[in-house]
Formats: C-alpha cells, sequence, structure tokens
C-alpha cells in the first residue's frame, strides 16, 4: 500500500523540478527533501543536494511537491480570469446586394440596367453593450448605395420622340435595436456573433429621366447578421459579417420641385427591400 500512495504521487513531480517533497516515517518524522528515485525497496532523495536514502519499509506515505503547492497557496494569489468585453463599437463596409427579381415584360436593356442596380456598396456602425460573456443589446444603423444611368428613348405629351439620360442613385437605410448574441472561444479573444432586429427601413431613389424628381419610402425592416470578430490587440479587433435585410415598400412620396404626391403600389408592383450585405470592419472594446 505504501508503494501504491508513493507512486501515485510521483507523477507530480512533472508539475516541478524546484518543488521539495515531504516523506513521513513510522516514527512520525518529517523530512523535507527531494525525491529523485524510488524502487520497490528503497527510497532515494536529496536534501540540500546531499544523496540519501532509506528502506521503503520505513516509509509512512510521501507527498511529492507539498512545500511547493502549500507556498502558492499560501503566498500566491488566485490568478484572475481575464474578463470579457463589455462594450463594443464596430465600423463596417463592404458589397451589398438586393436580391429581389427583375419585373417582367421589360426590354433586354432595360433588364440589364435594372440588374447593374442590384449592386452596391453599404458603410454601417453598430454600439453593443453586454450583460455577461453571451448576450447583449445593439443599436445599429446601415446605408447602402446603388446607381446606374444609361441613354434613353422618351415620349414627350406631344408625341415626340427624343433622347435623354436616364439615371437612379438609390440609397437605403436601416437604423435600429439589436439582441445580439456571441460565442467566445476559451481565450476570450475570438468570437463568432448572431444578431437580429427589427427597425426602421428608409429608400431614396434620385430619378433623373428628362427631369430630376425623388423618390422617397419607409417600412419596417428586419435585419439578421452572423459575424467573427479576430482580436489584434485587448482593444482592438478586424470582424467579417454576413447580414440579410428585408424590407417591402407598399408606397412612396414622388417630389418634383414644389410638387409631390403619394403613390401606393399593387401588390404586385411592390418594391423589395431584401439584400445580402458581406462586410469587413474594426472593432474597439472595453
Amino acid at each position: 500500500m505504501r508503494i501504491i500512495l508513493c507512486l501515485g504521487f510521483l507523477f507530480v513531480m512533472i508539475y516541478s523540478v524546484s518543488a521539495q517533497d515531504l516523506i513521513v516515517t513510522h516514527g512520525n518524522d518529517s523530512i523535507e527533501g527531494k525525491i529523485t528515485r524510488m524502487s520497490i525497496d528503497t527510497l532515494f532523495y536529496s536534501i540540500n543536494e546531499v544523496s540519501k536514502w532509506m528502506p521503503m519499509s520505513f516509509v509512512k506515505s510521501c507527498q511529492i511537491g507539498f512545500f511547493q503547492m502549500n507556498e502558492n497557496l499560501a503566498m500566491k494569489p488566485k490568478e484572475k480570469s481575464r474578463d470579457y468585453q463589455k462594450i463594443r463599437f464596430a465600423l463596417n463596409g463592404g458589397y451589398s446586394y438586393r436580391v429581389g427579381k427583375v419585373p417582367d415584360g421589360l426590354d433586354a436593356e432595360r433588364r440589364d440596367y435594372i440588374r447593374k442596380l442590384k449592386s452596391g456598396f453599404h458603410v454601417g456602425t453598430d454600439l453593443s453593450f453586454y450583460f455577461n460573456k453571451k448576450f447583449g443589446l445593439r443599436a445599429k444603423g446601415i446605408f447602402s448605395r446603388a446607381s446606374n444611368s444609361m441613354e434613353a428613348s422618351i415620349t414627350d405629351l406631344d408625341g415626340n420622340f427624343f433622347s435623354t439620360i436616364m439615371s437612379d442613385q438609390i440609397t437605403i437605410s436601416f437604423i435600429g435595436p439589436m439582441l445580439s448574441m456571441r460565442l467566445l472561444d476559451n481565450t476570450i479573444h475570438d468570437h463568432f456573433m448572431l444578431n437580429v432586429s427589427l427597425g426602421y427601413m428608409g429608400y431614396t431613389n434620385n430619378v433623373v429621366l428628362a427631369y430630376p424628381y425623388k423618390l422617397k419610402g419607409k417600412t419596417a425592416g428586419f435585419l439578421l447578421d452572423i459575424g467573427y470578430d479576430r482580436t489584434l490587440t485587448k482593444n482592438f479587433a478586424i470582424g467579417l459579417q454576413l447580414s440579410l435585410i428585408a424590407g417591402i415598400l407598399t408606397k412612396y412620396t414622388l417630389k418634383s420641385g414644389s410638387y409631390w404626391e403619394t403613390v401606393k403600389l399593387s401588390q404586385n408592383s411592390y418594391e423589395s427591400l431584401i439584400r445580402i450585405d458581406a462586410s469587413i470592419g474594426i472593432r474597439f472594446g472595453k
């Protein structure tokens, strides 16, 4: 039994070569030294680098690293685990693509024109506050822009044909609160995020077709994004993000100079604001 007890403690020697061991004899003598080797019938140890030995029959118990472990408990304060980041500020930018269907009944040139309006860019920012390691609230604002132009032929009220430049410059905004969930890795350095939101979507299209006018609308929007932050320093990181933003425009206001009117769209001509954003950005936190 004594042999099994000593052999069980022996593997702890790997923990620290400088640790001092405790040997207790059947005479209740306590010896502080360094156990160097043991066999079935002999225990070898050293005291102040002087080698010694005793028969295993003299040994009542032995504890490897006993004095080192007790010094650590008595003298060394428990190391504080690294805290998680509570506040996060992010700046993002990247590519946007609207996924709505191109209307039927258009010629090839007009269909190509609308397809090019589907692609654009976006910039955004958000501020997050986390209650704990996993959950927090976020305020988010994001703005996308897409534009295109082409030469077009139109007919005036008198039935005359003439050529002009047609252009669209579309800006879509999303602003809203978000519920944020993150999954930290073991080092609390890097993490994945999942965010969901219901918010406000605004739509503006600066149109030129013989003369300039503006279309403006608003609707409720839904946003879902997933992201990954890679920490570079304690308070700075870079991140990747993929977002789905959805909304349907059912009416808009047409403005031209002092003239304006509200146009309600029929169900088969609703304006889809659904798009996908691929982003890269920088994050600051504490």
